[in-house]
């Protein structure tokens, strides 16, 4: 009787994610963009996160945009995303594998206390700032047209997304998104004609992330 009930304990034991992972996330998004028409925009962004117990940290290595859209290509440079600050989270795993994280709200390039916690639509508003140190309002993407040349775009952004998905192996696993929060403002471009703001929908049922276990101590350079 002990022996089975020791054994029934350890089977209800939820999964143990300690250690160290590659977290990518694919957020799909419907756009309507001046100019250039309707697409559909899908942001990759790699994460290399650590777990210990049910805490889970991460620091972001990549975020690439993409789109079926030929007249327009979007980068965003290493230096914006070098400046997405690390953070840390609490996590669920349940008895039955079930993983849950939310990542809380993040801002980009603007202050949260001096607003109403949305982001400003002015590039003088007291809450923007210089996010990566490039001299300009906002944060800087890169966008490559075919008929309108190179630009630079200013932005301030607030996103909110929580992760859950069903561990199904030590190593590796899947699940869904759910978008709380995804809004993004273009505060200033170069040339000026650029500073227009998409309608953007994130599509959830879409949107999707996967964790694979990766060797103790690999880096961004090494995903």
């Amino acid at each position: 009787m002990m022996l089975n009930l020791l054994l029934s304990t350890a089977l209800a034991a939820p999964p143990d994610l300690s250690g160290d992972w590659e977290v990518v996330i694919s957020v799909v998004s419907a756009a309507k963009i001046p100019v250039f028409g309707n697409t559909q925009i899908t942001t990759k962004t790699t994460l290399l996160a650590h777990i210990d117990g049910l805490t889970q940290q991460h620091t972001t290595c990549a975020v690439v945009p993409s789109s079926p859209l030929r007249m327009i290509t979007t980068t965003i440079p290493d230096s914006f995303v070098r400046h997405i600050p690390a953070k840390t989270y609490p996590i669920t795993v349940s008895e039955s594998g079930h993983y849950r994280a939310d990542f809380g709200p993040q801002h980009i390039a603007y202050d949260p206390s001096k607003t109403d916690g949305q982001p400003p639509s002015e590039a003088d508003h007291e809450s923007v700032y210089d996010w990566d140190n490039d001299g300009n309002p906002g944060a800087t993407i890169l966008l490559d047209t075919r008929v309108l040349g190179q630009a630079e775009v200013y932005i301030v952004q607030l996103a909110h997304t929580r992760l859950s998905g069903q561990v199904s192996s030590s190593d590796s696993f899947s699940g869904s998104l759910e978008i709380l929060v995804m809004e993004q403002q273009s505060i200033g471009a170069k040339p000026l004609i650029f500073a227009t703001n998409p309608e953007l929908t994130p599509l959830s049922s879409a949107s999707s992330f996967t964790m694979r276990r990766l060797p103790e101590g690999t880096t961004c350079a090494e995903l």
